[in-house]
């Protein structure tokens, strides 16, 4: 009997994943079984529904897996403590962080709601040294009660899902086979940026950005504060590091979802040859280091344009579903302004995007429209005003930056950086300018300049790729006599340096390369949406060279791919191998 015991336990405690994940495929498989018309579904058919369910059953039972449905609640002293904090507890070897269990601090005392199990231990840090406190196992009754109830769980819920998937998919296969075949591009760049995002983002927000996230107009009427307002109403009166990274999260997925959506639909709307230029650039865009997987990268993450993007993307959606050009404009200019409130650096990193449309719109009928240069001249003023507004005449209802750095530390565990505060709420231009940028340029040794000039130098591909498409545009325009002013091309060429502002005025130059980046590439694929003619020329050239040279195509691909990331301030890890290379030489 003691042997038999020990087995159980020895296999509640190392291979419990592997036994709850039974009832949940003997859950499908009778599902399988009992539907009628399975054999009817041939082999392929038969066989991605079996797929879809094993997947779908290893999420689910890893779910509940790691879910604790019985707890108990356990009392430690402070003092025993010794002001240490508590990182994570374990139980029968999983492991939960801080984030994953309840810790409340009453009368000099800390409870814990322990998941019940073998082997529970409470982990404490103190300083840089961490210790372990190891509690009893639970008895045994209540163990085996939480494995029943689990074993249920899943067997019943497996089997709702396997009955439901198995009815979807009996009703509606070719439909959703005829969606896959027909937006199968978009899908995977979405998945493309999804596996970038969960494999490649950062583990906690950007420390600059991160105390906007606290800040809300209760504070006064700042630049930055509309995200953190925004913010304010999923919680009450202290904002947790988690809940700023999970909303952080949540709207770069938006973003994610926006990306593959846009592209897609440009991807649709072209034709041979244009279509394997488009691929080849949008694949050239997800690879160089200015795609949008650079927001989430470490010195990016939570940066607050990245809302102001998503905001831009989605205006375009709404200025292409929407009938009415009044109503178009107003819609265009409202989220401008807004994304003006987020961050005034907006003006010059991502309203270029809207700025593309509002052209395109001008010039969309090959001559100028009147009514859309007036509405577009009318959207250009109120954000220029908004931009004048929020960078001079914003305020914040505090002393000084002390006081503001305190009254941030008091309702968040995120890390207010008083250096953010100071120069962004109470720093003047001049101010910020002198204490930043000079050193940037010339005390610390970081030779801005040079370096911008060997990744310019390693990302010539991109800018050769989106120059000579807009050059070949100019090309058939004039071959046609037509004057190049009366078209989009070079308006929308030109508008990419908007963003040069923030290389003399401000120090993180990777922000500004990636906003380069994504416009510049937009802007080529907003054209190609529209069906502009000149633009259809120059991208069937292209796609006729991507053709004839696929070596030379496959070669830039991986040339890219292979260069990384940009960070905020940083530049390309290559820059800086190369530019120690050069300074061995020189120096």
């Amino acid at each position: 009997m003691r042997l038999i015991m020990r087995g159980i336990s020895f296999v509640y405690i190392y291979y419990r994943l592997y036994v709850l994940f039974l009832p949940t495929l003997l859950a499908s498989a009778l599902g399988i079984r009992l539907f009628s018309g399975f054999k009817k579904f041939g082999i392929r058919k038969s066989v991605f529904i079996i797929m879809t369910l094993f997947s779908l059953d290893g999420i689910l039972c890893y779910g509940v897996y790691r879910l604790p449905l019985l707890h108990e609640d356990i009392v430690i002293s402070e003092s025993e403590m010794d002001l240490s904090t508590i990182t994570g507890i374990s139980s029968s070897h999983v492991f939960y962080t801080e984030s994953e269990f309840r810790e409340d601090h009453v009368n000099g005392n800390v409870t814990i709601q322990m998941p019940v199990g073998k082997y529970r231990s409470v982990y404490f840090l103190n300083g840089t040294e961490t210790w372990e406190y190891e509690l009893e196992d639970s008895p045994i009754n209540k163990i085996l009660t939480e494995c029943i109830v689990k074993i249920m769980l899943l067997f019943a819920v497996g089997f709702i899902m396997a009955f439901l998937v198995i009815r979807v998919m009996s009703f509606s296969f070719a439909g959703i086979r005829l969606f896959f075949s027909e937006n199968i591009f978009g899908i995977l760049v979405f998945f493309f940026l999804m596996m970038q995002f969960v494999f490649g983002r950062a583990d906690q927000l950007d420390s600059w950005s991160s105390c906007w996230y606290a800040a809300d107009y209760s504070m006064g009427m700042g630049s930055r504060f509309f995200a953190g307002s925004l913010l304010s109403l999923f919680y009450d009166d202290f904002l947790s590091q988690e809940l700023a990274y999970n909303f952080c999260a949540a709207a770069l997925v938006m973003l994610i979802v926006c990306v593959a959506y846009l592209i897609n639909y440009a991807v649709k709307r072209t034709e041979a040859p244009a279509t394997g230029a488009v691929k080849f650039l949008v694949i050239c865009f997800l690879c160089c280091p200015g795609s949008v997987a650079a927001l989430w990268t470490e010195g990016q993450m939570g940066r607050l344009e990245m809302y102001t993007l998503l905001l831009s993307l989605v205006g375009v959606i709404i200025f292409h579903k929407t009938a009415h050009r009044g109503v178009r404009y107003l819609s265009v200019t409202i989220i401008a302004v807004v994304s003006m409130a987020i961050y005034q650096g907006y003006l010059f990193l991502y309203f270029p995007i809207l700025a593309v449309v509002i052209i395109c719109d001008i010039f969309r009928d090959r001559k100028i429209n009147i009514k859309s240069c007036i509405c577009g001249f009318l959207s250009c003023m109120a954000v220029g005003i908004s931009f004048l507004w929020f960078q001079f005449c914003s305020y914040v209802k505090y002393a000084d930056a002390t006081s503001m750095v305190a009254a941030l530390s008091g309702k968040t565990d995120l890390y207010v950086e008083s250096d953010a505060v100071y120069y962004e709420c109470f720093a003047t231009v001049i101010d910020a300018y002198k204490d930043m940028n000079t050193s940037f340029f010339l005390a610390n040794g970081e030779f801005p300049r040079e370096k911008l000039f060997l990744t310019i130098f390693l990302l010539a591909p991109i800018f050769v790729l989106v120059l000579a498409v807009y050059w070949k545009c100019l090309l058939c325009v004039r071959n046609k006599n037509e004057k190049i002013m009366k078209t989009p091309y070079l308006y929308c060429a030109f508008v990419n340096l908007a963003v040069m502002p923030q290389f003399v005025l401000n120090v993180d130059w990777g922000r500004w390369l990636t906003a380069l980046v994504i416009n510049a590439f937009f802007g080529i694929l907003y054209l190609s949406y529209l069906e502009f003619t000149e633009m259809k020329k120059a991208l069937g050239v292209l796609g006729n060279y991507v053709e004839q040279h696929k070596e030379t195509a496959v070669f830039c691909i991986l040339y890219l791919a292979s260069l990384g990331k940009f960070g905020a301030r940083n530049f390309l890890p290559q820059v800086d191998m190369l530019w120690k290379m050069f300074c061995r030489q020189l120096y």
